[in-house]
């Protein structure tokens, strides 16, 4: 059967964090960092014109701190995770192969197995050089569209896909 292959690095773990597969679908600004930005620039500017410099260092201060929440919380979150794996795998980087059998899907990590029915995957998206699999219950397995292999050789991402429409019929693909 088919078979996905590739290695898992810190830069792609990065990425991976940075660029979320989102059930919802779009990614929305969250609106409470937002509403405290914009509160505290406008504390700010009034501190700062009214001469309260300590009241305007704290907005000032509590503008920074929001703007870390939205930018570099998330990526600072994933490298600790990343770091977390590595020193309980014992790896720099590890290797994920996705087999794709005739009853089930199997993923296998670097100390991790994980075992899925194709009746559980609900949607499949086109993500650049990557597909997502996203199955019931919110579980997302990536599949890198050039290491696609079947009986040994490479094959292109479309004999795949052809495979996985009929293997799910009630998967949405886009």
């Amino acid at each position: 059967m088919f078979e996905n292959r590739y290695e898992i690095t810190r830069k792609l773990y990065a990425d991976w964090a940075r660029r979320p597969v989102l059930l919802t679908g779009r990614r929305r600004i969250p609106l409470l960092p937002v509403l405290v930005a914009v509160g505290c620039g406008v504390m700010l500017v009034r501190s700062v014109l009214d001469g309260r410099w300590g009241y305007g260092a704290m907005f000032a201060l509590l503008l920074v701190l929001t703007a870390f929440r939205v930018f570099f919380y998330l990526p600072l979150m994933a490298a600790q995770q990343y770091r977390r794996m590595l020193a309980q795998w014992g790896v720099d980087a590890w290797h994920r192969t996705v087999e794709f059998g005739a009853e089930k899907i199997t993923v296998h990590d670097a100390a991790a197995q994980a075992e899925k029915t194709y009746d559980q995957v609900k949607e499949v998206r086109d993500q650049g050089g990557w597909l997502a699999v996203i199955f019931d219950g919110g579980t997302v397995v990536r599949l890198d569209k050039t290491g696609f292999f079947k009986d040994g050789e490479a094959v292109p991402c479309e004999a795949f896909l052809a495979f996985f429409r009929d293997a799910c019929p009630q998967a949405a693909f886009s």
